[in-house]
């Protein structure tokens, strides 16, 4: 009926036994990078949300208060403004980016992690060659 896929790991035991050893001997360099990746990660999410609620909550009388001004930095904010469905799907793609990028440093070290802790590998041993 329906065929089953098989990892590969299953079927080579060699490549099984690298990718074991690569997550086993993540050295404390790579905890600390992974750990810093992740908090770098998490505040430039915040950031970005934070930016959402500020150009978003602006009122009419800010929105007027930047007209006039004349620094470049108020033209900034309202050639943004100028397109806010634009603008807010760039901001919600970037959030979700960067969402995926903490969900994936943060499974890579907390499974090199249980497996240091644990003494024994997070993967399951591979079937004996027959």
């Amino acid at each position: 009926m329906y065929k089953t896929k098989t990892c590969p790991l299953d079927s080579d035991p060699e490549l099984y036994h690298t990718v074991l050893l690569s997550i086993e001997s993540l050295s404390l360099n790579s905890y600390i990078v992974l750990g810093l990746l992740i908090v770098v990660l998490l505040l430039l999410t915040a950031l970005i949300a934070g930016s959402e609620v500020a150009y978003f909550s602006l009122s009419a009388k800010d929105i007027n208060y930047i007209k006039q001004k004349e620094d470049p930095n108020h033209k900034s904010i309202l050639t943004l403004l100028e397109h806010p469905k634009r603008f807010l799907a760039t901001l919600l793609i970037c959030n979700n980016f960067l969402s995926i990028g903490v969900i994936i440093s943060s499974n890579m070290f907390f499974e090199a992690y249980c497996a240091l802790i644990s003494g024994s590998p997070t993967f399951q041993n591979p079937p004996s060659p027959s």
